[in-house]
């Protein structure tokens, strides 16, 4: 008798410890479901690209405090593009993310720039920062990446115009002005192009124009379009932007110029 007793106490003390467990759940259930959390392991990507006048660089932060060190925070440096210093990956939607200039010359614990991005789960994005450090402004784009052509050796690229103050044509050295792009404002990218990257293709020299003058503004020439055994692959079955910047005859650290963005 003693035996069964305590069994059924034991029971209705564990039954007793799942009811007052309830309420609890119920909690924890209705303030999760308040921001969408992510777990999935399927991120939104963002990559993204400072083209801000006057050589500024950014530290990128996740919250809306800023914090007290920088050390494990993303430095988008000026005009430079390398996938492992320039790529965000988001869970949480919307989510708040803050750039403070390097150097800061901004008013205490204030970001230059601050946005909240509203993103899906799984896609992918390029973001350009741009304008003055006065008044710094940004443009996201939602990209649709190429799929890879493993038929034929091939490369896709795109142009982005972040050079104020002119519409831009694109063509390939030695051919006609604006074949590749024509008309591309000022804030925006053409589609990608797919071009040749076999053995036979020696590279590619992008010409980039003014639209209503023809004047050559810049030129971009590919390198080891088709990779030896060795050396790195930054073309060959790859997407890549071509990001214009700069302005009209200025000098150093704001002439116009062409750096490389790779998506894969």
């Amino acid at each position: 008798m003693i035996s069964t007793y305590c069994k059924r106490n034991r029971s209705a003390n564990g039954r007793n410890r799942i009811f007052i467990l309830f309420p609890f759940l119920a909690i924890l259930l209705i303030t999760s479901s308040c921001k969408k959390n992510r777990f999935d392991g399927n991120p939104a990507t963002v990559q993204v690209f400072n083209a801000m006048d006057d050589g500024i660089s950014f530290y990128t932060y996740l919250g809306n405090k800023r914090p007290a060190l920088f050390k494990t925070s993303l430095e988008i440096r000026n005009k430079s593009y390398e996938q492992k210093n320039n790529l965000l990956y988001i869970s949480s939607f919307p989510q708040q993310i803050d750039f403070y200039a390097k150097p800061d010359t901004m008013p205490h614990d204030q970001p230059a720039l601050s946005m909240l991005a509203e993103l899906k789960d799984g896609a992918m994005y390029s973001l350009f920062i741009h304008g003055e450090k006065s008044a710094p402004a940004f443009s996201l784009f939602q990209d649709i990446i190429p799929a890879i052509n493993w038929q034929d050796s091939t490369s896709h690229i795109r142009i982005a115009n972040f050079s104020e103050s002119q519409a831009i044509s694109v063509n390939i050295k030695g051919e006609a002005e604006g074949s590749l792009v024509q008309n591309l404002p000022y804030k925006s990218l053409s589609d990608f192009i797919e071009r040749s990257a076999g053995k036979s293709v020696a590279g590619y020299e992008f010409e980039i124009r003014n639209q209503a003058t023809g004047e050559l503004l810049a030129s971009y020439a590919t390198s080891g379009l088709y990779p030896l055994d060795g050396t790195p692959n930054l073309w060959l079955g790859k997407s890549n932007t071509l990001v214009f910047t700069g302005k009209y005859g200025a000098a150093y650290p704001n002439q116009q110029t062409i750096t490389l963005m790779n998506h894969r």
